[in-house]
């Protein structure tokens, strides 16, 4: 079952030289990623510093522990603005940021926004240094794995593929698996969108909805129209959600093979990706959940069986994302554990 999905906004350069590492040599391609990385990767460490001057005792004793969430975990980055137009701004500004100073001096005015009684002292300025090499290295690894089971499964082979470990994984003597013809289809799709969903936690600003909660379980729960009879926004939303939610799968057109959207499921895998919303479906959707918030939320309330407040607060998250990619005309996956894993939570 998943437990941590982030909304990761899907530009398309990232895409294309994802594809381009897979068909040709990857490093050139990697390496205009990595570039491409940096200021979300330079914001992430300074925001990491900001977090640390919250008190989250304080925050909890004020009753204010939803906020602290909100400012340390559920927003890419340390940001207190209270409205959905400010967060984005403040997101852009910050990405927008010359140089670490700048960046510093905006995360100190949105530390200003809060009851000074809420800090710990200060955690000081730390020069930014890029970390991150042991990731992209992650990266190149399971690319060039892609290549071998692209290839093998459009030349009718088996192809022997042995999953890297994860941290919390007890079993570190797991053997290589053989795969072939729809399951090495599904394998491949799989690792597609996994290593897609890493370049987009470490390229881009990206949201968590909290845990055991994703768009997916929306329209993949066993709801019955009794159910949600007397809630005509949460059956319009739904509703909405059939109509426009894709598979990953056509984002990669120039390096599919058959059978391979079988390892893009309608929810979110353990470090896999569920659905996918283009940009026109961003724009389409935007607006509902702006003007039907309550059918929204009384839809979560159903499907995941959360409180209303825990479920406004998801709503709230998931309404700065949508604005955000709107806002720049990107779309919008769902990520399972693809972003935390890789240092930026």
């Amino acid at each position: 079952m998943a437990q941590r999905v982030y909304l990761l906004p899907v530009e398309p350069r990232i895409v294309e030289l994802l594809s381009t590492a897979i068909l040709e040599d990857p490093g050139r391609a990697l390496a205009d990623l990595r570039a491409g990385s940096q200021a979300h990767a330079a914001t992430a460490s300074a925001s990491k510093r900001a977090v640390a001057r919250l008190d989250e005792e304080r925050f909890k004793v004020s009753g204010r522990a939803d906020d602290y969430a909100r400012y340390s975990a559920l927003r890419p980055y340390c940001v207190t603005e209270t409205s959905a137009a400010a967060v984005a701004d403040a997101i852009d500004a910050l990405l927008a940021a010359g140089d670490e100073v700048q960046r510093q001096t905006l995360f100190e005015d949105q530390l200003r926004r809060l009851d000074p009684s809420l800090l710990a002292a200060s955690a000081g300025v730390a020069r930014y240094v890029d970390d991150t090499a042991e990731q992209w290295a992650s990266l190149k690894t399971d690319v060039d794995s892609l290549r071998r089971m692209r290839e093998a499964a459009l030349a009718g082979r088996a192809y022997e593929h042995e999953f890297q470990g994860r941290e919390e994984d007890d079993d570190e003597d797991a053997e290589p698996q053989t795969f072939e013809g729809a399951d090495l289809a599904e394998v491949y799709g799989q690792l597609l969108g996994a290593t897609l969903g890493r370049l987009l936690g470490l390229s881009l600003p990206s949201w968590w909805m909290g845990r055991n909660f994703w768009l997916g379980l929306l329209i993949a729960m066993d709801l019955s129209p009794f159910q949600l009879l007397p809630l005509s926004g949460a059956r319009r939303v739904r509703k909405t959600l059939f109509r426009l939610a894709e598979s990953p799968e056509i984002l990669f057109p120039p390096v599919a093979v058959e059978g391979f959207g079988a390892g893009f499921p309608l929810v979110c895998e353990a470090y896999g990706t569920g659905l996918y919303f283009p940009p026109a479906a961003v724009r389409e959707l935007l607006p509902l959940l702006e003007r039907s918030r309550k059918g929204f939320v009384s839809l979560c309330v159903k499907a995941a069986g959360y409180p209303r407040g825990v479920v406004e607060q998801i709503a709230e998250i998931v309404h700065e994302a949508f604005l955000w990619a709107a806002r720049h005309d990107l779309g919008l996956l769902e990520g399972d554990e693809l972003v935390g894993e890789y240092g930026y939570r």
